[in-house]
């Protein structure tokens, strides 16, 4: 799920769900409307569209991180599956299970990178 964006070149932006903000988004419709004028940056030149993200340039993304890390994590979200995190990631981390509350602080370590919603798979550091 996503966006189309008019960037004024040959050929469209398109903005995932998952590049608006930090913050999970279940539903377009609930943070973006047609016509918005929105800043983003360039992520990737595809050959028929230019990805492109919302989320601020300071985050890191996959490369900067490796499996064995330990690091503080903020629960952003809970799912029947597991948890997500934001570890400081332009995407986030999931806990295949836990018991947390939102916004709770909690020391994790990655397990596993991962391509889809979540970059990362994680579990808690003890």
């Amino acid at each position: 799920s996503g966006a189309l964006l008019d960037l004024g070149l040959s050929k469209p932006g398109w903005l995932h769900i998952t590049k608006i903000q930090k913050e999970r988004v279940n539903k377009m419709e609930d943070v973006m409307s047609v016509g918005q004028i929105v800043e983003v940056r360039v992520l990737k030149d595809k050959p028929r569209e230019i990805e492109v993200s919302m989320i601020a340039k300071d985050l890191k993304g996959q490369l900067d991180f490796e499996v064995g890390q330990e690091l503080e994590a903020t629960v952003v979200d809970i799912a029947a599956k597991g948890l997500f995190l934001d570890i400081g990631a332009v995407r986030e981390a999931f806990m295949p299970s836990g018991q947390a509350t939102k916004g709770q602080r909690m020391k994790v370590r990655i397990t596993k990178m991962c391509s889809g919603s979540s970059a990362f798979e994680v579990q808690p550091a003890n």
